[in-house]
């Protein structure tokens, strides 16, 4: 995969999560009145304070098992959300969430890297 290809990815994840406007999950999760946070949708299993306690326990995972030492399950990342400690802690939630992120994509950059320089001194 080039150089390009890489950064491309990398920014699209970002713009996925924090890029402004429909297309990004903070983009549509922002502006969420405060009393709105534990609604579900009709047919929905979930509230909009779960969706996004579930999209960061899977970007936590992700860090975890694509760049670290796997040993975290789902369930403790679940236990470690700040909502099993502060069920209405939006902001705590939106912390973590960024965190995660920020996790991922710094370990894929540093993977990226080290694939890069292994490459180069072939």
């Amino acid at each position: 995969m080039t150089r390009f290809a890489v950064e491309h990815f990398l920014a699209l994840l970002n713009e996925s999560f924090e890029g402004g406007g429909a297309h990004s999950l903070l983009g549509n999760v922002l502006s969420v009145r405060v009393g709105d946070w534990d609604w579900c949708p009709p047919g929905g299993e979930r509230t909009i304070r779960q969706i996004v306690e579930h999209a960061a326990i899977a970007k936590h995972l992700h860090a975890e098992h694509l760049f670290g030492a796997a040993k975290r399950s789902y369930l403790d990342v679940f236990n470690e959300s700040p909502l099993r400690t502060r069920p209405d802690d939006t902001e705590a939630l939106l912390g973590w969430a960024r965190d995660a992120h920020a996790t991922r994509t710094r370990r894929s950059s540093r993977a990226w890297r080290r694939c890069r320089m292994a490459i180069w001194t072939r």
